[in-house]
């Protein structure tokens, strides 16, 4: 039988891989698999939210890889579940933590759903106007910047990787030290879109804006497109997410690994697609604002949870905010 699930229960995967928490927003029937622990806090005693952001946090998960077991897969049982110790102020408390990290959670997931949204105007838009609007070649859209960098060379000095596991993550580079990277990679100097030539059955197509003020450098697997006579980034981007253009490129892989199919960059650019300079001013202007509301709202949620991740311990610790009048011995575990 499904076992009832009340908002605000929290979920644990005990293994493969241990320590993934959900919070439950809804009532619902749900069967719980063998590796997942529903847990709901005593009312009087534990908010549920709290218990959320108490089970990531750092020194829990400490404990709960500390508790587990198993030379494959590391997982933990429910009795050493039960012994893993969390700081518990009190009720109100737990609530008002809950609330400002649930705030911030919301707004992340507000974001990234705009982002998502305005991505899947911009193909319903070329869709709406592929029978009316003349192709192309590629080519006759975009340049393709090919200038080597080897980044290792630059020691400390940071740098944005726009990788395909970047994309993957959240479709905004990841920031480490030149030296870190161990590959040649191109140099990404102005807003360009990047279109994956690795695997393209999983299409990957990135508004990629470099931050001024660090260096940026791009995996080679992409195709680094930056527009040319009249047409601007939105064009090239509606180009390339329409899904005729996107099925053909499928077809010209080589390569017989299934996970490691490639198309070569010639044959991408030769290949037909949707001319976006023929549509109208304002189509071309509301799918430029479209492109950037996505690149803004995914920058914005970005920060928001790098704002979180700072909050999360300092708040959990009593660090921060802690009420006045409150000290550490009326806090329980």
């Amino acid at each position: 039988m499904p076992t009832p699930l009340r908002a605000g229960d929290v979920l644990l995967t005990s293994e493969a891989p241990l320590g993934e928490v959900a919070f439950v927003n809804n009532d619902l029937e749900a069967g719980l698999g063998q590796r997942l622990f529903g847990l709901r806090g005593q009312e009087s005693a534990l908010d549920g939210r709290y218990l959320y952001y108490a089970l990531r946090s750092d020194p829990v998960q400490s404990q709960l890889r500390g508790r587990a077991t198993g030379t494959t897969v590391s997982g933990i049982r429910q009795s050493e579940l039960l012994k893993v110790k969390i700081r518990l102020p009190p009720l109100h408390r737990q609530q008002a933590i809950g609330r400002m990290l649930g705030t911030l959670d919301d707004r992340i997931d507000s974001d990234l759903r705009l982002a998502t949204l305005a991505e899947q105007l911009l193909t319903a838009l070329i869709g709406a106007a592929l029978p009316d609007t003349p192709t192309v070649t590629l080519s006759a859209l975009v340049s393709v910047s090919r200038d080597m960098v080897d980044p290792a060379n630059w020691g400390s000095m940071e740098v944005d990787h726009f990788s395909i596991p970047a994309f993957d993550t959240d479709r905004l580079p990841a920031r480490s030290a030149g030296a870190e990277i161990k590959s040649g990679k191109f140099a990404l100097t102005q807003p360009s879109i990047l279109l994956s030539r690795l695997n393209p059955k999983t299409p990957r197509l990135w508004h990629a804006v470099p931050n001024n003020e660090v260096a940026a450098v791009c995996s080679t697997e992409f195709l680094v497109l930056t527009p040319q006579d009249g047409a601007t980034l939105a064009d090239v981007w509606l180009a390339c997410c329409d899904p005729v253009f996107l099925e053909v490129m499928q077809g010209r892989v080589t390569g017989t690994s299934g996970s490691h199919q490639r198309v070569r960059p010639d044959d991408v650019l030769s290949l037909e697609v949707v001319d976006a300079r023929h549509l109208s001013e304002q189509l071309r202007a509301e799918a430029t604002d479209l492109l950037h509301l996505a690149h803004h709202r995914r920058t914005e949620a970005r920060a928001l949870g790098v704002l979180r991740d700072v909050l999360l311990p300092e708040l959990l610790s009593g660090r921060f905010l802690a009420p006045a009048g409150m000290n550490h011995e009326e806090e329980s575990e």
